[in-house]
């Protein structure tokens, strides 16, 4: 085995131990803090710090976020470089919600005879291609009742907007949307 090959598999365990300890270390630090206060057993106390912090990610992700979110609404109203921040901000979050909103409808749509592909639905109305839809009495034109499918390419979140007839999508169950 080669020094270099050596090298790849020490940082490779490196860059996978080294989030684990960090928080093995932050999560015994709260149990400690919980075992200085009140007089417990250590296993119940690491218990403790691992409900602690996920409430306190519930309280980050819903009422900090919630609060947060309307004075950016009102510092957007501002002008100056305050205002053009908190305007970013806003725009970027809206951003977020759209995306987290177009991931929501996986599908698999048929490419070729035994060849299906992963996709999402992000548009079940055609009017942006204006008079082009008809019925598929030629291959140029689209059928009427197609929908828009992004497709992404592996490993990247870029990808293609495809136009894809309905009737060759299969929707995907909604244990199995969850899981992707």
């Amino acid at each position: 085995m080669s020094v270099h090959k050596l090298h790849k598999y020490f940082i490779s365990g490196l860059l996978f131990i080294i989030p684990l300890w960090i928080l093995f270390i932050f999560v015994e630090g709260f149990a400690g803090i919980v075992t200085r206060i009140i007089d417990i057993n250590v296993f119940i106390a690491f218990v403790i710090a691992l409900v602690g912090i996920t409430l306190l990610g519930y309280g980050v992700r819903h009422v900090f976020k919630r609060y947060f979110k309307r004075n950016l609404k009102t510092g957007a109203a501002r002008g100056g470089l305050y205002g053009f921040i908190c305007r970013t901000i806003n725009e970027i979050d809206d951003m977020g919600d759209k995306v987290r909103e177009a991931f929501a409808n996986p599908i698999l749509y048929k490419v070729d005879d035994g060849i299906y592909k992963l996709g999402f639905i992000t548009d079940h109305d055609m009017d942006i291609l204006g008079n082009h839809t008809q019925s598929a009495t030629s291959e140029a034109t689209p059928v009427a009742d197609s929908v828009w499918v992004y497709a992404p390419y592996p490993i990247t979140m870029t990808g293609e907007l495809i136009l894809v007839e309905s009737r060759k999508i299969s929707r995907i169950s909604p244990e199995q949307a969850e899981a992707i």
